[in-house]
């Protein structure tokens, strides 16, 4: 740390702090006036440190949704091809191109 940083520091009157400690979220302020934070300020910065919670549980279901949308593509291709080889009778019927892939 600058010695100017250390000179700030050192000359305010106090420090003051409120935390928020969720199972994803961790979330504090501070000011260097000493002033503890009231009721109402850390009423606030508890329902900001709850949607931060939500907003991040929600991203994780949408990550997961995502992945089980992509992996039903896949068995869905998976499908289609056990289907169509089921149905071949011959190795002329490779030369057909009704299989179709699925694309990225």
């Amino acid at each position: 740390m600058s010695d100017e940083a250390k000179e700030y520091y050192f000359s305010c009157p106090g420090l003051a702090i409120s935390t928020v400690l969720l199972e994803n979220v961790g979330l504090y302020i501070e000011n260097f006036s000493g002033v503890p934070y009231s009721d109402e300020e850390n009423a606030t910065l508890m329902r900001f440190g709850k949607v931060f919670q939500q907003t991040f549980t929600r991203f994780n279901d949408l990550k997961r949704a995502e992945a089980q949308a992509r992996e039903a593509q896949i068995e869905a291709a998976l499908e289609r091809v056990r289907s169509k080889a089921m149905a071949m009778y011959n190795t002329n019927d490779l030369s057909k191109p009704s299989v179709r892939f699925l694309k990225n």
